[in-house]
């Protein structure tokens, strides 16, 4: 389910993408970081052919999440698929995002869907770094999402915690 969620969104995501942006990366293109820029680019990339098999497969995609979700009244999932990397490995100078283009491998599922998420602290690494879990449910339901959300907390103090042994960045 993620690697197909994954491929439709991109598939999707980055043609609208560099569409939305067009005229703002010919006029400022010096406003963007080198890393977003390029993601945003990499949507002239895509043959239309393309686009349009992804709109198609994200209707595919779409039933098949819903018909999986009517078991259940939300979905629990980690927000990230990867150990939270420090801003400096998302953003690199050179515009390399490997670490970057990792993060959203779960939360861009539910683009493609619409379904609402709603990511809160659970915890964190041996390294100190935050752990967040998502919570999705079903289209236009975000009441249910947030309740739990809220109802996690309350029997939690993940929240009100702060990480200590991250450096600050000058």
């Amino acid at each position: 389910w993620v690697e197909k969620g994954r491929a439709i969104n991109l598939g999707v995501i980055r043609p609208e993408a560099v569409s939305a942006h067009e005229s703002l990366l010919a006029n400022y293109a010096d406003l963007y970081s080198p890393g977003l820029r390029k993601r945003i680019q990499s949507g002239f990339d895509i043959p239309a052919i393309d686009y349009v098999r992804a709109q198609r497969a994200r209707q595919w995609f779409n039933h098949n999440m819903s018909e999986s979700m009517k078991q259940v009244d939300v979905l629990i999932t980690p927000s990230v698929p990867i150990q939270t990397p420090m801003i400096t490995e998302c953003t690199p100078p050179d515009g390399n995002m490997e670490a970057g283009n990792q993060l959203p491998m779960f939360t861009s599922i539910f683009d493609v869907t619409g379904q609402p998420s709603h990511s809160i602290p659970c915890g964190f690494t041996s390294g100190g770094m935050p752990i967040g879990m998502m919570i999705t449910g079903h289209p236009y339901d975000e009441t249910t999402v947030l309740r739990v959300g809220n109802a996690f907390e309350k029997l939690t103090d993940w929240h009100q915690r702060v990480p200590t042994d991250i450096p600050v960045l000058n």
